[in-house]
């Protein structure tokens, strides 16, 4: 999905209507961007259920210097989960990890 037509999707109504895998192809075409703009290699996003912290509380996702890939809470992601209808939440998790990815990218020369 291209860019542009992820961000349409970036309003209450809109993300609520879509499906767990509408919603990683959404946050995927924005990566995507992101990673671009950065210049610096798009991360795939790779859904995990329940990413749980040491602590017990929810993690939203993550990033994986190994593979390069961003792991995405899908369980979050579903309709009457406890943050499956706030497309912020999610913007704000593949933005962070994105972060992130052009930190581990930057230490190994692969970004100026």
């Amino acid at each position: 999905m291209k860019f542009e037509e992820c961000l349409e999707y970036l309003n209450d109504e809109r993300w609520r209507q879509c499906s767990v895998e509408q919603k990683i192809g959404i946050l995927s075409g924005i990566e995507q961007e992101i990673a671009i703009r950065e210049r610096r290699l798009p991360c795939s996003l790779k859904p995990y259920r329940e990413l749980t912290q040491k602590d017990g509380s929810i993690s939203m996702g993550q990033y994986d210097r190994k593979t390069k890939d961003i792991s995405i809470n899908i369980v979050q992601l579903e309709r009457g989960s406890k943050y499956g209808d706030d497309y912020r939440v999610h913007l704000d998790t593949i933005l962070h990890e994105g972060r992130h990815a052009y930190q581990d990218q930057a230490v190994l020369g692969y970004v100026d």
